[in-house]
């Protein structure tokens, strides 16, 4: 597996955007899959990544310091994300939605990805 430019924030975008909640086991078995898909390849440690990253993007989190505000935590191990990407040929096999919201409910985060409006 080659060097990647993709992040783990996004992985987890892919991973989870139109799950609802999802726990850590589930969230961990759809980033392997879906850094596999797009080849980024997983450090030693990325179940770490993982957790830090959602920490990150949670305003909810002590972890976070501003900027996207990406997951929701629900309780100990259980997390959603808050987050979709645009539909595109190149984002392949991605899950199809179990729900989808009217786009005048999102905005725009500093990624380009859509946020339901609170």
């Amino acid at each position: 597996m080659r060097q990647s430019l993709t992040t783990m924030r996004e992985c987890l975008v892919w991973a989870m955007e139109r799950r609802g909640m999802m726990s850590l086991g589930e969230i961990y078995h759809e980033i392997k899959t879906v850094c596999a898909r797009h080849d980024r390849e997983l450090p030693n440690e990325w179940e770490a990544e993982v957790r830090q990253t959602l920490q990150a993007h949670c305003a909810d989190s002590r972890q976070y310091k501003g900027g996207d505000d990406l997951f929701v935590w629900h309780k100990p191990g259980y997390w959603s994300c808050k987050a979709t990407t645009p539909r595109s040929t190149t984002w392949h096999s991605l899950v199809l939605p179990t729900f989808v919201r009217p786009c005048a409910e999102y905005v725009r985060s500093d990624l380009g990805l859509a946020i339901p409006r609170m």
